[in-house]
């Protein structure tokens, strides 16, 4: 899990979990949340300094997935999480719905694909400014436009990969096996040299590294994951009045959620058995 705030829905996922679930959570560097505050069955990074779309973001992932790894404990699956993640039915239903032939379950595109920063491949192509700053900000998307504009009008793009390159969301339920293919293949390690300073790395990289593996065959396009992109500023902060949709979407977990605007749906997901 990566977070930055909300620490009383970070607390209350965790006191949700069965006991023999591994919890590996990161918190942004620049939070003023105290990992000392979150409960101790967690363990808590605090390493990198996320800005938003920062390949940061990504690295801190791959971090808690090799503290996983290392922990010498045999996880069934390791599910990417956002501090605003919540079940979306009770964990004894999870083997149910991932099934007995361990299939890797993420959302994946493939490139190009417009819509998907460009078609997806400038991505890689042009250095951004996310490591540094929040791009979102009026100022710092200014400049962060300018940089695209130089770097098209001088034609100074990075080569892309001769591999095939696939996208989707970050947010994932994954295998031992896909796990330690990310961390350790060749192909994962070209790319992440590639991903610096680049915007939303994380909608690539998983995607790309288990397409081009001996585990294609085992992914399916679904991330398991209850999200509402029908609102204004999605995805939408879900409510009471979301319970019968993410009851009946069979899926793992629902976002995003904050503990006191969805503290109703909050009650009425954990009443599920």
């Amino acid at each position: 899990m990566t977070g930055y705030k909300d620490i009383e829905m970070i607390n209350h996922f965790i006191t949700t979990m069965p006991d023999n679930w591994g919890i590996y959570i990161h918190i942004d560097k620049k939070s003023i949340l105290n990992p000392e505050n979150i409960i101790n069955k967690a363990n808590v990074f605090k390493k990198e300094n996320i800005y938003w779309g920062g390949v940061e973001h990504l690295n801190a992932f791959l971090m808690l997935l090799k503290e996983a790894i290392r922990s010498k404990t045999s996880y069934d699956y390791y599910h990417l999480l956002s501090g605003q993640d919540y079940f979306s039915t009770h964990s004894s239903n999870f083997d149910h719905i991932l099934g007995s032939t361990q299939k890797n379950y993420i959302e994946v595109h493939a490139l190009p694909r417009l819509g998907w920063w460009g078609d997806g491949y400038d991505i890689i192509k042009y250095y951004t400014l996310s490591s540094h700053c929040d791009i979102r900000k009026i100022r710092y998307k200014v400049l962060n436009k300018i940089l695209h504009y130089g770097q098209h009008l001088f034609k100074i793009t990075r080569p892309l990969p001769n591999y095939p390159l696939y996208c989707g969301s970050v947010y994932c339920s994954l295998t031992k096996d896909a796990v330690e293919t990310i961390l350790t293949s060749s192909i994962a390690k070209d790319l992440l040299c590639r991903l610096s300073n680049t915007t939303c790395a994380e909608e690539i990289f998983f995607q790309t590294v288990l397409m081009n593996s001996r585990l294609k065959d085992t992914i399916v396009n679904d991330n398991l994951r209850y999200i509402d992109w029908n609102t204004k500023k999605p995805p939408k902060i879900l409510q009471k009045t979301d319970f019968e949709k993410i009851v009946l979407s069979n899926t793992l977990f629902c976002r995003k959620i904050e503990y006191k605007t969805s503290i109703e749906l909050i009650n009425e997901l954990d009443s599920i058995e």
